[in-house]
C-alpha cells in the first residue's frame, strides 16, 4: 500500500511536471515539432498511468501472484481493435492518445482490484485524479500546488510509510542523476531488476 501511495503520487507529480516542462523545450527541436504541445498532457497523463500498475504488478510478482500483469494489461489489448477502428475511420492522434489513457485508467483500477490490498490509498487516488483532471484542462499551477501539498502531507502524516516507499525511488533517482546521461536501458534495467530488489528489502523494512 505504501508504494502503491508513493507510485501514484509520482505519477501524478509527473504528469504535471513533464506538461509543464517539455513545452518550454519543444522550440529548440525545430519546427518538426510544432503543434506537439498540444498532445504533451495526454502524453503525460499516459505516461504517469504506467507508473502505478508497475508497482503493482512488482509487488505481485513478489508474492508470487503473477496473474496480475497479465489482467492489468488487459484492457490495453482489447483498446487495439479500438484503435484500429478509430484510425479506419480518419480520427486523429488525439483521439487514439485518449483511447489509450482510457485503457490505462481501467487498467489500473483492475490492478488494484486483483491486488486485494489490506488498505486502498483513497487519499492519494483522489489527488492524482484531481491533478490529471487539471493538468488536461491546462491549470498547471493549480496541478503543481496540489502535488506539492500532497507530498507534504504524505511525509508528514505518513513518515515510515513515505521512507519505504522513498525506498524503491532511490536507484532510479541515481540513474537520472549519474553521469553522462539516462538511457533506455537504465529505465528497463531498474523496472526490472533494481525495483523487484528494492520491494524485497521494503518489505524486510516493514
Amino acid at each position: 500500500t505504501a508504494v502503491l501511495g508513493v507510485a501514484i503520487l509520482l505519477g501524478a507529480s509527473l504528469a504535471t511536471g513533464l506538461t509543464v516542462i517539455v513545452p518550454l523545450g519543444l522550440p529548440l527541436l525545430g519546427s518538426g515539432f510544432e503543434g506537439l504541445e498540444t498532445f504533451v498532457p495526454l502524453l503525460g497523463c499516459l505516461a504517469a498511468l504506467r507508473l502505478p500498475k508497475s508497482a503493482l504488478a512488482t509487488a505481485a510478482l513478489a508474492e508470487g501472484r503473477t496473474h496480475l500483469p497479465v489482467f492489468a494489461n488487459l484492457p490495453r489489448l482489447l483498446a487495439a481493435p479500438v484503435i484500429w477502428l478509430a484510425l479506419s475511420r480518419g480520427e486523429g492522434i488525439e483521439t487514439l492518445l485518449i483511447i489509450a489513457t482510457i485503457a490505462e485508467i481501467l487498467g489500473v483500477g483492475l490492478g488494484i482490484l486483483l491486488a486485494r490490498a489490506a488498505k486502498i490509498p483513497v487519499r492519494d487516488l483522489a489527488v492524482a485524479a484531481l491533478a490529471f483532471v487539471l493538468v488536461l484542462s491546462g491549470q498547471l499551477a493549480l496541478a503543481t500546488l496540489i502535488c506539492v501539498a500532497a507530498w507534504a502531507l504524505y511525509a508528514v502524516h505518513s513518515a515510515p510509510a513515505f521512507k519505504r516507499g522513498a525506498a524503491c525511488l532511490l536507484p532510479f533517482i541515481s540513474a537520472i542523476t549519474r553521469p553522462p546521461r539516462l538511457g533506455c536501458n537504465d529505465v528497463s534495467l531498474y523496472l526490472k531488476w533494481g525495483l523487484p530488489r528494492c520491494w524485497a528489502m521494503t518489505r524486510l523494512i516493514a
